[in-house]
């Protein structure tokens, strides 16, 4: 009975309890002292074998490619951002490529937050800490993936305009500096300052459409809202990323704690 209500959770427990039923039933034809040693030697050879695997062969710990999963959700983030661009450029159209920017949006999200639950069940001296750097980054992407969806779902609902042009522009800026966070991101490389390009393209988001009589004003500062909010996550995610870069050089045994 202990060891089928332990064999899932508390493996030495149910360990030792089937090797006691073990003992005690070749105790019941007379043999169960002879067998007390040739299992434990054998127990400890297997012991020492599985550590060995564990430590050497085996571990897939998760704390070691979270820098690369959360690049990769930052970098199809992105490539949807771009689809979406290109999408209030030409027109409303669910094609294929738009489809696949956004679900591979949603999956490498997705995957992120999988890495993260998975490494709550690793032992704390593989995690490193590096579970609360990695859920302040989640939060991030999805905040910067909510707001990728509101700005999709308007695809289709402004009119041709003038300042658009530099709108786009702006818009592709902001994707190319979420490229170039994620790469460096994937490289372990420390991100430059974003504050001052997140200024730049803030004003331009901000900035009040040319007509106050058009129509489609109310849509197009709909549309500048949300590019607005997706450019104010550039800090938020520059923060987390650096974060995620520096945990594994503070954890070094013998590094210095910055100040």
């Amino acid at each position: 009975m202990v060891f089928f209500a332990n064999r899932e959770k508390h493996y030495v427990i149910a360990t030792a309890a089937i090797t006691t039923l073990v003992l005690a039933s070749f105790n019941q034809v007379g043999d169960g002292f002879d067998l007390i040693l040739p299992r434990l030697f054998d127990t400890l050879i297997g012991a020492l074998i599985s550590g060995l695997a564990v430590f050497l062969i085996l571990p897939d710990w998760q704390g070691r490619r979270l820098h690369k999963v959360a690049s990769a959700a930052l970098a199809n983030s992105t490539a949807y951002l771009r689809e979406i661009i290109h999408q209030y450029e030409s027109g409303k159209q669910d094609d294929l490529a738009y489809r696949l920017a956004r679900r591979n949006a949603h999956n490498a999200d997705a995957a992120l937050s999988t890495v993260l639950s998975n490494m709550l069940q690793e032992p704390g001296h593989y995690r490193k800490k590096d579970a609360d750097e990695g859920f302040r980054f989640l939060v991030a992407s999805h905040t910067l993936l909510g707001y990728l969806s509101a700005l999709g779902a308007h695809r289709g609902s402004v009119s041709a305009s003038a300042q658009d042009a530099e709108l786009y522009v702006a818009a592709r800026t902001l994707a190319d500096r979420f490229d170039a966070l994620a790469a460096r991101l994937a490289a372990r490389e420390t991100p430059p300052d974003p504050k001052a390009v997140q200024a730049e393209l803030t004003a331009v988001f901000e900035r009040e459409p040319a007509s106050a009589q058009d129509d489609g004003d109310d849509e197009r500062r709909l549309i500048q809202g949300q590019l607005l909010h997706i450019a104010r996550q550039l800090t938020p995610l520059h923060d987390a990323a650096e974060r995620l870069i520096a945990r594994p050089a503070e954890s070094t045994p013998g590094a210095s704690t910055p100040a």
